[in-house]
């Protein structure tokens, strides 16, 4: 039988991000007649993850993709854009701070200057 809280479960699963709980509730259900009915290999595997989870791949940043997908932007489009799928796609990241209208032309301008050597 599991010796964890519902609770503690709970609030675990609340702070996974979408790839975390995919592979815990998947490694649960591939680990259900385990006498902890699988949360013990279901914490390792997403523990496992977390300490692999710098050196994986990542996406380019969006203003590097929006370059080589040559989508022309002026800077007022830009700026609508850019912290929205910036926060989508760093929403879960544990170091993850809102932009400030600075970072927003910083990331306009390498986006202008990628667009240029990517043509």
């Amino acid at each position: 039988m599991v010796n964890k809280d519902i609770f503690e479960i709970e609030l675990s699963w609340e702070f996974m991000t979408p790839m975390e709980k995919a592979l815990w509730i998947t490694t649960l259900a591939l680990h259900s007649r385990d006498p902890d009915a699988g949360m013990g290999a279901a914490d390792a595997a997403v523990t496992r993850l977390r300490s692999v989870a710098e050196v994986r791949s990542h996406r380019p940043e969006p203003d590097e993709e929006a370059a080589r997908a040559g989508i022309q932007m002026e800077f007022d489009e830009f700026a609508v854009w850019y912290p929205l799928e910036y926060r989508i796609r760093h929403r879960f990241d544990r170091n993850y701070k809102e932009l400030n209208p600075g970072t927003i032309r910083e990331a306009y301008d390498r986006y202008a200057r990628n667009r240029v050597d990517l043509y």
